[in-house]
């Protein structure tokens, strides 16, 4: 074996060959040993962790995989930048799409907001999730500071069924994101299911990601998107059944947006023009539940935890099922990103 270079190279080519056939058990014992070899213990560990929830370790495998496993949660060290969310988003999530959302988010969102009322909460119910001593509290709070995003408000209903729901309101015209939490995630649940749970919801409150949360519907979407573009290119060709949902939403972006923004706006939408996308905002939407997923394995650090909560998601219809989203994530486990971040965050083994 010829050093350092090598085994780079070496990697690379297991790493190509999974991405082909995510199943390829030979390439996770062929990176084991690689990164064995090269005393690279923690993502020795983590190929170690893969091959456990597939079921293909061998008993030294286990055993390595046995010997380093945190006993219990473990709490990252630092937080989440914005070079360290580029290892996070997933491949297929179109940057320039998520770009022109998080610049028009707040105007898009009022469209569809209502006061706390409408949602069946009152203000003064609010958890002062900061100091609260509830273990749910406890855990959203600290993801949120770990991935590095603005805190929504947090209301229990405790003898509600579900899990957690946005209320995307609007008071005195400002908009207010607010998470509903539900009994599911307040009764009983491990700390790592409720990370999971807690990292993947708060993703949503990345300006680029919110729209997602805040409108059910891809039309709804496209319209927000086509909405930005016509803000700083007036002369964009909107398709004819288009039209009357983005003329509805124009006056309220208009009123939202800063000029500022508007001049980053400008820059990203030229930009976006120019590389003649495909405007697919399922695939978008996709992507973004897949990143959201990402950043709950990252934080609850378990595959076999985060396979259970994504395969008792919803499965929509025409989209990604259980399986191929477990696929994904098995993928990220070995992945040179994955061990970046979690190198970045203090979460690598001893």
């Amino acid at each position: 074996m010829a050093g350092p270079e090598y085994a780079d190279k070496a990697v690379e080519q297991h790493m190509n060959m999974l991405r082909a056939e995510p199943f390829k058990y030979d390439s996770y014992k062929a990176l084991r040993k690689i990164y064995m070899d090269t005393h690279q213990y923690d993502k020795t560990w983590c190929v170690c962790n893969t091959l456990a929830f597939l079921k293909k370790a061998d008993p030294d495998e286990v055993q390595f995989y046995e010997q380093y496993k945190p006993r219990g949660f473990v709490k990252a060290k630092q937080r989440m930048t914005e070079e360290i969310w580029k290892k996070v988003y997933h491949p297929d999530e179109n940057r320039y799409i998520s770009a022109i959302l998080g610049a028009i988010w707040q105007g898009a969102a009022s469209i569809r907001a209502q006061p706390h009322k409408s949602f069946g909460l009152k203000r003064k119910d609010r958890r002062a999730i900061e100091t609260d001593q509830l273990l749910f509290s406890k855990i959203f709070y600290y993801v949120a500071q770990v991935i590095n995003v603005p805190l929504p408000e947090v209301f229990l209903q405790d003898d509600q069924p579900g899990e957690i729901l946005l209320a995307n309101c609007l008071e005195k015209g400002t908009l207010i994101p607010a998470f509903v939490v539900r009994k599911n995630l307040l009764q009983g649940r491990p700390e790592r299911e409720i990370a999971f749970a807690a990292a993947r919801k708060l993703s949503f409150m990345r300006p680029e990601h919110y729209l997602k949360l805040a409108l059910p519907t891809n039309t709804e979407l496209k319209t927000a998107l086509l909405s930005a573009i016509v803000l700083v290119r007036q002369d964009f060709p909107v398709p004819p059944d288009m039209l009357p949902n983005v003329q509805t939403y124009l006056p309220e972006m208009q009123k939202r947006v800063p000029p500022h923004v508007l001049e980053q706006l400008a820059i990203v939408v030229n930009r976006f023009l120019q590389a003649a996308p495909e405007v697919n905002m399922a695939k978008w939407g996709h992507s973004v539940e897949a990143t959201g997923h990402r950043v709950g394995f990252i934080i609850c650090g378990d595959l076999e935890t985060a396979a259970r909560m994504v395969s008792a998601e919803q499965t929509v219809v025409g989209g990604p099922q259980a399986k191929d989203k477990i696929k994904e994530l098995v993928l990220y486990s070995v992945s040179e990103d994955y061990f970046a971040v979690r190198h970045h965050l203090g979460l690598t083994i001893g």
